[in-house]
């Protein structure tokens, strides 16, 4: 079921959902010992950091990632031209998404 929402309610509804998003997933988190909380039990005071075990769990991820991806662009003809091209289209994309995000900041907080 897809929900349908207008200008100001459409950017009050997508807010919402990602706070619940994102309030769910780092219960998650907690909950897996991936994250663990610090400081107040106040829902809006409330610092999380990350664990041992989230280190060893991203550092070990880091490691296999390094052992599998440099043999797979190998497989890519003129893999260093393509992948400066790619770079070059990722930072435009990304500076892109930049702006907007501040345009809709700006918009959201006018009158």
């Amino acid at each position: 079921m897809a929900l349908s929402f207008t200008g100001d309610q459409s950017r009050q509804a997508a807010a919402a959902l990602l706070r619940l998003q994102s309030l769910h997933a780092t219960r998650k988190l907690v909950k897996a010992g991936l994250i663990e909380t610090e400081g107040s039990s106040s829902r809006k005071e409330t610092c999380y950091r990350t664990t041992k075990m989230s280190r060893s769990v991203t550092e070990a991820y880091a490691d296999l990632r390094a052992a599998t991806l440099p043999p797979m662009l190998e497989a890519l003809d003129g893999r260093a031209e393509k992948s400066e091209s790619a770079g070059s289209h990722l930072e435009l994309v990304a500076s892109i998404y930049a702006q907007a995000a501040q345009v809709a900041i700006t918009r959201r907080h006018q009158p």
